[in-house]
């Protein structure tokens, strides 16, 4: 859930995201960066909730809770309470499988945790993370990630902008995860992280 636009998407498609691959974006909200990703995938498997129940015991936001969540998205869906909420998101959800219903996607709507549990496919060329951007969320992406992509493959993430005001679980994640690992991170443009898999 997020507002405004993702404009970094337009740019991190373009010079980075390869031609006719295969990706993944997890944390999908109203798809519109999936319609970007599209312009070079050949296939995107879009996976998100789409479930205001993912926020009752979130860290994220300097510890906003979920009251300070919902009243902060409450002019987004024009009220503050979670029925509401939910069937705002149910309406989502069924706007956007009838908007790709023809374009080559898999929209998964379950948490992250769920999908990447259940996976089977062939491995991806890339992976974009937008989910829960707490630091066990982000941890818990980055780790699942490296069984669903490429060994040489790319791991990209929103919101890693150089202060991280609302998400500091997202920068804490990168550099704790790829420290451990000795992988390389970068960030791109204003918020986003690129994790080259191969590079050296």
């Amino acid at each position: 859930m997020m507002f405004g636009k993702n404009t970094d998407i337009v740019k991190l498609t373009a010079n980075w995201i390869p031609g006719n691959s295969l990706g993944a974006e997890i944390g999908v909200w109203r798809a519109r960066s999936s319609q970007v990703l599209l312009t070079k995938a050949k296939h995107l498997h879009m996976i998100d909730p789409w479930d205001i129940s993912v926020y009752e015991n979130t860290t994220d936001w300097l510890n906003m809770g979920y009251e300070g969540i919902l009243k902060r998205y409450s002019e987004i869906v024009g009220s503050n309470n979670p029925a509401d909420f939910q069937n705002f998101y149910d309406k989502l959800y069924e706007s956007i499988c009838k908007e790709f219903a023809e374009l080559p996607v898999t929209i998964h709507r379950m948490k992250s945790s769920e999908w990447f549990a259940a996976y089977t496919g062939e491995k991806l060329d890339w992976i974009y993370i937008d989910g829960d951007h707490s630091y066990e969320g982000v941890m818990a992406d980055l780790i699942a990630s490296l069984n669903v992509v490429k060994e040489n493959g790319i791991i990209f993430l929103d919101d890693f902008s150089k202060q991280n005001h609302m998400h500091p679980g997202v920068r804490a994640a990168i550099i704790d995860f790829c420290t451990e690992r000795k992988l390389k991170y970068a960030r791109l443009y204003d918020n986003q992280c690129i994790i080259e898999l191969g590079a050296i």
